[in-house]
């Protein structure tokens, strides 16, 4: 990898505390950018021209990438050289003055509540799959939280007696209250099969696959397609629709903006107004 994009990668890392995806969406852009950049002669990063990243840019457009793919490169791309120019390792921005594309914003389909429950219905918990795929299911359909957040949770994060659970890094984090229906769920999970799967003896990841590793955000997003096949669900879902149709649902039921904030995470109530303007136009 380039030493410039690197030393950005270790500044985000350590500096800016970014999460895990940010740090791959920023090291997949620049990389991508990198090898463009090579193959127009251009031998180190800190001697692209304006000309190079607006050249780079336009390839973007021209392959028929979406608007938000190159708004995202552009950012990327903008982020990187503001880095070297506050490390003094270049005169200007390249990317200074380039408008990205604006990106269209649509609203997020979300399931319904009789399309949430056929799906919640799907994993039989009568074996060690159904019983780990129903309480993987149950959480996330009832508690909002990102895949990512998901597969990360820790047996220590977890308190069934208090009936909550502690989500984030350890510099940022928040309580989830949990249902009966998940507690259960979950109980039952950790008490019959979760033993089983933990091969290595103290893994303390909370879900995790055969091999007794922890559960991948592709092995959940593979299991997800299943169980929405059999339920007859004809929408392209994904897990962030889960936690679209989750926040629905509360504001629905009477859930107030600010909690609903709290509970998703949000770190600007703009992100949760959105749903309350979903609401309003259904």
């Amino acid at each position: 990898m380039d030493t410039y994009i690197s030393a950005f990668l270790d500044y985000l890392i350590q500096v800016k505390k970014a999460s895990v995806n940010t740090i791959a969406s920023y090291r997949r852009d620049l990389c991508c950018f990198s090898l463009y950049a090579q193959k127009m002669g251009v031998a180190a990063l800190t001697d692209a021209t304006k000309t190079i990243v607006m050249s780079y840019l336009y390839s973007l457009e021209m392959a028929n990438r979406s608007a938000a793919t190159i708004s995202r490169n552009t950012a990327s791309l903008r982020s990187f050289y503001h880095f070297l120019l506050s490390e003094h390792l270049v005169e200007e921005n390249p990317v200074s003055g380039y408008e990205a594309p604006k990106v269209e914003k649509h609203p997020p389909q979300i399931l319904s509540t009789e399309e949430m429950e056929r799906l919640l219905a799907q994993p039989k918990p009568n074996d060690m799959k159904g019983t780990r795929d129903k309480a993987m299911l149950q959480l996330l359909c009832t508690t909002g939280l990102r895949v990512t957040e998901l597969v990360s949770i820790r047996c220590a994060d977890l308190s069934l007696a208090a009936g909550c659970l502690t989500c984030g890094d350890g510099t940022k984090e928040r309580i989830i209250p949990l249902s009966g229906e998940t507690i259960a769920a979950l109980r039952l999970y950790l008490e019959t099969y979760r033993p089983m799967l933990d091969r290595n003896d103290g893994n303390d990841f909370l879900f995790l696959n055969y091999t007794g590793q922890p559960m991948s955000r592709q092995g959940f997003w593979k299991l997800l397609k299943s169980y929405a096949q059999k339920a007859g669900i004809q929408k392209d879902i994904t897990p962030q629709m889960l936690r679209h149709s989750f926040a629905c649902h509360r504001l629905e039921n009477g859930c107030d903006i600010e909690t609903l904030r709290e509970m998703m995470g949000h770190s600007d109530i703009s992100s949760t107004l959105l749903y309350a303007k979903m609401n309003l136009q259904k």
